[in-house]
Protein backbone atom coordinates (compact mmCIF):
# COMPACT_ATOMS: atom_id res chain seq x y z
CA UNK A 1 0.00 0.00 0.00
CA UNK A 2 2.86 2.90 0.31
CA UNK A 3 4.42 2.00 -3.06
CA UNK A 4 0.98 3.12 -3.66
CA UNK A 5 1.13 6.90 -2.06
CA UNK A 6 2.60 8.59 -4.77
CA UNK A 7 0.86 7.27 -7.57
CA UNK A 8 -2.48 7.80 -5.40
CA UNK A 9 -1.01 11.33 -5.23
CA UNK A 10 -0.05 12.29 -8.72
CA UNK A 11 -3.78 10.94 -9.72
CA UNK A 12 -5.38 13.23 -6.83
CA UNK A 13 -2.94 16.37 -8.08
CA UNK A 14 -4.24 15.54 -12.07
CA UNK A 15 -8.11 15.22 -10.92
CA UNK A 16 -8.16 18.54 -9.29
CA UNK A 17 -5.92 20.48 -12.00
CA UNK A 18 -2.73 21.17 -9.64
CA UNK A 19 0.30 21.06 -11.71
CA UNK A 20 3.33 19.71 -9.79
CA UNK A 21 4.65 23.32 -8.92
CA UNK A 22 1.62 23.35 -7.10
CA UNK A 23 2.01 20.10 -4.97
CA UNK A 24 5.21 21.03 -4.20
CA UNK A 25 4.15 24.06 -2.36
CA UNK A 26 1.80 22.48 -0.93
CA UNK A 27 4.29 19.21 0.83
CA UNK A 28 6.52 22.11 1.57
CA UNK A 29 3.51 24.43 3.20
CA UNK A 30 2.86 21.15 5.17
CA UNK A 31 6.49 20.69 6.58
CA UNK A 32 6.26 23.42 8.95
CA UNK A 33 3.38 22.14 11.01
CA UNK A 34 4.90 18.96 10.90
CA UNK A 35 8.19 19.80 11.92
CA UNK A 36 6.97 22.22 15.10
CA UNK A 37 4.44 19.13 16.48
CA UNK A 38 8.13 16.67 16.31
CA UNK A 39 9.58 18.89 18.47
CA UNK A 40 6.91 19.35 20.60
CA UNK A 41 6.44 15.56 21.08
CA UNK A 42 10.25 15.30 21.27
CA UNK A 43 10.09 17.56 24.21
CA UNK A 44 6.74 15.55 25.65
CA UNK A 45 8.94 13.01 25.84
CA UNK A 46 12.10 14.18 27.77
CA UNK A 47 9.72 14.04 30.87
CA UNK A 48 11.26 11.01 32.53
CA UNK A 49 8.30 11.22 35.35
CA UNK A 50 4.91 10.49 32.44
CA UNK A 51 3.06 7.43 33.58
CA UNK A 52 3.01 3.87 31.27
CA UNK A 53 -0.26 5.34 29.95
CA UNK A 54 1.07 8.51 28.89
CA UNK A 55 3.96 6.76 27.45
CA UNK A 56 1.76 4.39 25.07
CA UNK A 57 -0.36 7.73 24.06
CA UNK A 58 2.94 9.80 23.10
CA UNK A 59 4.43 6.65 21.20
CA UNK A 60 0.84 6.60 19.26
CA UNK A 61 1.57 10.02 18.11
CA UNK A 62 4.95 9.07 17.39
CA UNK A 63 3.80 6.77 14.52
CA UNK A 64 0.72 8.85 13.46
CA UNK A 65 3.43 12.15 13.24
CA UNK A 66 6.06 9.75 11.59
CA UNK A 67 3.24 8.35 8.68
CA UNK A 68 2.21 11.67 8.27
CA UNK A 69 6.13 12.90 7.66
CA UNK A 70 6.61 9.66 5.35
CA UNK A 71 3.21 10.79 3.64
CA UNK A 72 4.15 14.75 2.95
CA UNK A 73 7.74 12.99 1.86
CA UNK A 74 6.17 10.98 -0.91
CA UNK A 75 4.10 13.72 -1.87
CA UNK A 76 6.99 16.09 -2.38
CA UNK A 77 8.72 13.88 -3.92
CA UNK A 78 6.03 13.08 -6.66
CA UNK A 79 5.39 16.73 -7.25
CA UNK A 80 9.33 16.56 -7.56
CA UNK A 81 9.48 14.21 -10.33
CA UNK A 82 6.49 15.49 -12.12
CA UNK A 83 8.72 18.77 -12.47
CA UNK A 84 11.65 17.04 -13.42
CA UNK A 85 13.56 17.99 -10.11
CA UNK A 86 15.90 16.59 -7.57
CA UNK A 87 13.90 16.71 -4.68
CA UNK A 88 16.97 15.21 -2.32
CA UNK A 89 19.13 18.69 -3.40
Amino acid sequence: MQDEQPDNLRVLGQQNGLSPASLLHFAHDLRNPLGCMQNALDVMCLDLGVSEQTSEMLAILQRQLDLLTELVNAFSERASLGRGVDSKS
